[in-house]
């Protein structure tokens, strides 16, 4: 499993990027069954990446992060056809502009300390607390490290951790890899071809080590990552959750994991509440600015149902007040969160695209803005775009270079065309502002 954030790479791991809303696969989807015994590694290394997915919809760190990124791309829209309406020739320039903006939205989910050493000898994991300067923030704030005894080094608990950890523990479940067996299973412990990669466990182990009482250590994990992440800020967050539990467990005896679960949510509402309503807020403006120009600009339909998404999961989430693992993270407990949250585009291998939602509309607006995120990393990373890449590169398109004058709109991510365009590149040039230049950088 892989968390570089690019599209065209050579590498087979899958990953998911939220920049393109695309989860990428080195297998079939079609072939996938969490009931063949021949399968169930590609269906579980799906899983870890879709909860990478849900992470962005339900979780207030991940929806502040989709919603920051959405933001930025109104923005640079909106930059982009001020250009245009003044008669300027600027578009790539603009797109350019904001490659910082677009990389400083990735630290909401994947800002990371280095490690620390403090020439400790312990044999088993504990935590401390150190004061940090946040780049998300740009302050000092307080941050947890863990520390691994493996390697004797603290490392810094943080979203991307928080994050990993989590997608693990689906990955586990539906392995079925149980909790007596798990410590000593190969898939968790380092290997000539696999190092060690702690970002992926430490959490889990130090659960496992620290509360022998909680009997299924793979959802309590689950459950305190999912929970930590429902904050913008996680850092002082895991301090107070991690008093929490203790006090939960010296106070009432765990005999009841939904009760544990319950109670220990119960103690965050206030702090999620006052984070839900910053992102709602924001949502609000960014809604309230769309208002005035939507009718103007087929683009910003996308950034609507985005809005509407990153909404369902805040809703989702204050009425449940629960971890969405289930003890059986099947094909239809994926079909279910699909039916709620729908889906990402999922790259498989030959150029297959298709997603697990069956709503047209989403899809067809999903694949635009699918098609302008392309386009405008491809200008930020001054990639040449001597031909349409997603006939190619990316063959999201059904057209072959025989018809490509043919318009195609038989499969879903196809895009149909604007009143005035034929095809995802035409609308995504339409869109930025690029018919009028070379499509070279």
């Amino acid at each position: 499993m892989d968390d570089n954030l690019q599209v065209l790479t050579d590498k087979t791991n899958p990953f998911y990027c939220l920049e393109h809303f695309l989860l990428k696969i080195n297998f079939q989807l079609s072939n996938l069954s969490n009931e063949k015994p021949d399968s169930i590694e590609d269906f579980a290394q799906f899983l870890h990446e879709y909860t990478h997915y849900l992470q962005t919809i339900t979780t207030i760190n991940g929806i502040s992060s989709l919603v920051s990124y959405i933001d930025k791309l109104l923005h640079m829209t909106i930059d982009i056809a001020i250009n245009i309406a003044m008669e300027n020739d600027n578009s790539q320039s603009i797109i350019k502009s904001y490659e910082r903006e677009f990389k400083i939205f990735y630290y909401r989910q994947f800002w990371n300390k280095p490690t620390k050493n403090f020439l400790v000898n312990s044999k088993t994991p504990f935590f401390i607390i150190q004061n940090v300067y946040n780049p998300i923030h740009k302050n000092q704030t307080r941050e947890v490290y863990i520390y691994n005894i493996k390697d004797k080094l603290f490392y810094h608990v943080s979203t991307k951790m928080l994050r990993e950890n989590m997608a693990m523990m689906a990955y586990f479940s539906i392995r079925g890899i149980g909790q007596d067996s798990i410590m000593d299973h190969v898939a968790i412990y380092p290997t000539e071809d696999k190092p060690y990669c702690c970002k992926y466990w430490l959490l889990f182990s130090y659960f496992f080590y620290k509360y022998p009482q909680i009997k299924n250590s793979i959802k309590f994990t689950y459950f305190f990552c999912e929970l930590a992440l429902m904050v913008i800020n996680t850092g002082e967050f895991i301090e107070k959750l991690l008093n929490d539990i203790d006090e939960i467990i010296k106070t009432h005896k765990y005999d009841n994991e939904n009760v544990f679960f319950d109670l220990l949510w119960k103690k965050q509402v206030d702090y999620i509440s006052r984070n839900s309503d910053i992102v709602i807020t924001l949502i609000n403006t960014i809604k309230k600015s769309l208002s005035k120009i939507v009718n103007d600009n087929e683009f910003y339909l996308p950034i609507l149902k985005i809005l509407e998404l990153a909404e369902a999961g805040i809703k989702y989430k204050q009425q449940n007040c629960m971890t969405i693992y289930d003890e059986k993270m099947d094909q239809k407990w994926v079909q279910k969160m699909a039916k709620i949250f729908y889906s990402p585009i999922i790259f498989q291998p030959n150029g297959i695209f298709s997603m697990l939602s069956e709503d047209e509309i989403y899809q067809n607006l999903l694949g635009i803005l699918f098609g302008v995120t392309i386009i405008s990393q491809k200008i930020i990373h001054n990639e040449r775009i001597i031909y349409c890449p997603f006939l190619e590169e990316i063959p999201i398109c059904k057209l072959s270079n025989s018809d490509i004058h043919e318009i195609c709109a038989t499969h879903p991510l196809d895009i149909p065309a604007f009143e005035n365009g034929g095809c995802l590149l035409y609308n995504t040039a339409l869109i930025l502002g690029l018919l009028g230049e070379a499509y070279t950088v």
